[in-house]
């Protein structure tokens, strides 16, 4: 009898385990987003650039230039900037197609950066 309280016990336990030792976790918490994202350093050369080159310039650079849009310099990026298309797209807000294409939006971090860099007037430094 206790040898099969026991085997029930360490069941329980290790399912309990289990079930309660996995989470959900997004790529803001696991690698910095969210309260731990740095806009003082929300400059093209810093950051806009990169996050433009590794999430929008296969799409729309100088081989593939879809829907007539570049942004593979800093003088086609800061037209979408200055139209305010940046901002909705990358957004996924209403009336625009959601950027990047077919996929999620986004990091928060990154999204936030181009929006300070953008308010503070897409300046190239």
């Amino acid at each position: 009898m206790v040898r099969q309280i026991t085997k029930k016990s360490i069941l329980f336990l290790s399912a309990s385990f289990f079930l309660f030792s996995c989470y959900y976790s997004n790529e803001e918490d696991v690698y910095g987003g969210g309260n731990n994202c740095d806009l003082t350093t929300a400059t093209y050369s810093q950051k806009v650039s990169q996050i433009i080159a590794n999430n929008c310039v296969s799409c729309h650079g100088a081989g593939l230039q879809s829907g007539g849009i570049r942004l593979d310099s800093y003088d086609q990026l800061k037209i979408v900037a200055d139209n305010g298309r940046l901002v909705r797209v990358i957004n996924h807000e209403s009336g625009v197609v959601p950027m990047p294409y077919g996929l999620s939006k986004m990091s928060g971090c990154n999204i936030s950066v181009i929006e300070e860099w953008v308010s503070n007037g897409a300046l190239n430094d």
